[in-house]
């Protein structure tokens, strides 16, 4: 991309020209530099470009009654030069804007990756709608790899929405769309751990005080009872496509607190299961996600073993 530096001088080129110049080509010019100003930088151009459009055609001049002359090429009028001095000043005023953008750029240069994904984490929860890659930069004044390298991080985290994605073009120029899924959400909000705990191992650990163990280690007789049951570490790729689907979160949030409860009830842990069971099959899922569910699945029926039978 062209520096602030650059336009202002390609500006400085061109100015004759959108002054004194065969107006059709004034008016093209001016419109080329706005397009090409727009597509090569993340601020919001729309005002220059509006400015270029706003650029009058020349009106026939009409004699008298009845007789009109035609507009020759390099007429100009006192309406066309007004808004090209107005084109001429927006677009000395962009090019002084961009060089505060990449000033800021260079001030935000060198910090830590952490600092980076910990700024783009915070942006994105104040957003409930989809957001753009070039939505971000100019709002955090962040440069665009550094932006890239966040998302990823997020990505793989699994902190964003199922149908976040990202797109390289042949330029090398990778395009995001994001939104933070609920755990994102919930970790700016201090609901959710900075950083997800490693998977461990399934774990069930029942202790029994003074009680009859009469048909399971779920069906006590007496006695207190304090039980934990965990479900295996769900594979990230499974995650994202539960997440994206609000019916199965909902059941699988349903399922875990039932489990969290001190005597569980087997009944809505069984039909909890299923549901979830259900969605995984049903879900339109990539091969490997399908993979993943089944082996999630077998897994949690033998933690669930004393539920489900």
């Amino acid at each position: 991309m062209f520096t602030s530096q650059e336009w202002g001088a390609h500006l400085d080129r061109i100015e004759p020209l959108l002054i004194d110049g065969n107006s059709i080509r004034a008016r093209q010019a001016a419109q080329t530099f706005a397009q090409q100003f727009d597509d090569q930088t993340y601020l919001d151009t729309r005002e220059l470009t509006q400015a270029g459009r706003d650029l009058p055609a020349i009106a026939p001049q009409q004699i008298s009654r009845g007789i009109v002359v035609p507009p020759a090429p390099g007429d100009r009028d006192p309406a066309f030069d007004e808004q090209m001095r107005r084109f001429i000043e927006i677009g000395r005023t962009a090019i002084a804007t961009l060089r505060q953008f990449e000033a800021d750029l260079a001030a935000n240069e060198g910090r830590t990756r952490e600092h980076y994904r910990d700024a783009v984490l915070k942006y994105l929860a104040g957003k409930r709608d989809f957001v753009w890659l070039s939505e971000i930069v100019p709002a955090l004044r962040i440069a665009p790899d550094h932006v890239d390298d966040a998302l990823e991080q997020l990505q793989y985290e699994g902190l964003l929405d199922g149908q976040s994605e990202r797109r390289a073009y042949l330029n090398g120029v990778f395009v995001w769309r994001v939104r933070l899924n609920p755990d994102g959400r919930a970790l700016v909000d201090g609901t959710k751990p900075a950083r997800p705990a490693m998977p461990t191992a399934i774990e069930i650990n029942t202790s029994i005080i003074n009680s009859t163990v009469s048909d399971s280690p779920f069906n006590i007789a007496g006695g207190n009872v304090s039980s934990t049951i965990a479900l295996p570490a769900m594979p990230m790729p499974l995650q994202k496509a539960i997440d994206a689907d609000e019916t199965a979160a909902l059941h699988l949030r349903a399922l875990e607190q039932e489990l969290n409860r001190s005597q569980p009830r087997k009944n809505i842990v069984k039909a909890a299961f299923q549901a979830v069971s259900t969605a995984v099959d049903s879900l339109n899922l990539s091969a490997e996600a399908v993979a993943h569910g089944h082996e999630w699945i077998g897994a949690a029926t033998a933690t669930l073993s004393h539920f489900l039978h």
